[in-house]
Parts: structure tokens; sequence; C-alpha cells
């Protein structure tokens, strides 16, 4: 990964104007579009641009299914897709992928959650989100669970662009699938265990 450092440059207040126009409307600060607009110049690739295309890439994998809906999102670096939870009242489960470059590569965070005040689906997701845990065998140091939410703090095992947005796409589509597979059966716990099971099978995350 890039290394990046602080430097101490003088630019007009006029190229300042503009940079800041685009950085605003692009969703970038002032300091990733003057490093965008250097490494275009330059024919480089900015961990920036490489993660912005490794969550296009993402999404446009996740398109491909029927069930996940995209969602708009307000920072860049994130992806956004939300599902149905087959429950009363119809709820839906939001996943967001929020991406970071560092020393030691591309770190990402996956989070989902339903927006509910129900106690019982509450407790319900807990209980998925605890099984797919221990079932996916997740490092507990990587995930939080917490009155319906779930993250997990991953890392990129590799720079190419296609394999990290396979990595993305396929970790929100096995979830979503053991989560219906969950529901279905709910609350019955031993069916719970095998779908969960099964779609972890399909697509294991090791």
């Amino acid at each position: 990964m890039q290394k990046k450092s602080v430097y101490s440059i003088v630019l007009s207040d006029r190229i300042v104007e503009q940079i800041d126009r685009l950085a605003y409307q692009n969703g970038m600060s002032r300091s990733a579009m003057i490093n965008h607009i250097l490494a275009s110049k330059l024919s480089l690739v900015t961990p920036e641009q490489q993660m912005r295309s490794i969550l296009s890439a993402a999404q446009q994998l996740l398109q491909d299914g029927d069930a996940l809906q995209l969602l708009p999102t307000i920072a860049d670096g994130m992806l956004a897709v939300k599902a149905p939870v087959r429950f009363k009242y119809n709820p839906s489960v939001r996943y967001a992928v929020e991406l970071r470059s560092g020393s030691r590569g591309i770190s990402g965070e996956l989070r989902a959650a339903a927006r509910t005040q129900s106690e019982s689906l509450t407790q319900a997701l807990d209980r998925f989100f605890l099984l797919f845990a221990r079932e996916s065998g997740l490092d507990t140091g990587q995930i939080r669970i917490e009155n319906g939410r779930f993250s997990l703090r991953f890392l990129l095992p590799t720079s190419d662009t296609e394999e990290a947005a396979s990595k993305i796409a396929g970790l929100i589509q096995v979830m979503q699938r053991a989560m219906e597979g969950f529901f279905d059966a709910y609350p019955n716990e031993t069916p719970c265990i095998r779908a969960v099971r099964a779609a972890l099978s399909d697509h294991p995350l090791s």
C-alpha cells in the first residue's frame, strides 16, 4: 500500500477554490482531491481510486441477485444494500461495507442491522448473528454483536480488484442466504442451524 506523508506546498487561492469545488462534487477531502489530480497526471492509481474500483465491482456482482437492493451512500469508500427479512411486519436488513487504506493494505468493515423497535426481531437477529459467527469460524476479535447489530472487520488479502470485490460481495450474499434459511426455520433451533450450515457449505468464508 502506498505510504502517505505530510507535505507543505504553496497554491494560489483560485486553484484551491477549484480544488475544493471538485472535492465537494466528488465527496472527497481537499487532500484526497489533490492526490487524485496528481496521480491522474502521473498515471498512478491512488488507494482511494482502488477502493472505489473494488466497491464498484462489488456493486455490479450484487446487482445480479434478486433479493439485494443497492442503496445510495453518503460517503466515499462505502457500499450499502438492503434485503427483506421473513418476519412479521416485513422488515429489512441493511448491509453496509466501508473500506479504509492503511499500512497493511485495504481493510474493511461489514455492518448488518435492521431498523426496528421490535424486541422479538432484535432477539432473533442476535441469535442468527451469533450462530452465523460460530458456524463460519470467525475470529471473535473480528466481530461485534449487540442489540440486533452485527459488525465484522476484515483485511482484503489481495490488491486484485475483481478478487477483492468477489470477497466483499460473497460475504454479503452468504450472510443473506444464511439469514433467509434461518428465518424460514425460526424459532426451531435445529432447522435454523442446518440452514446456516447449508448456506456456509455452498459458500465458505475461509
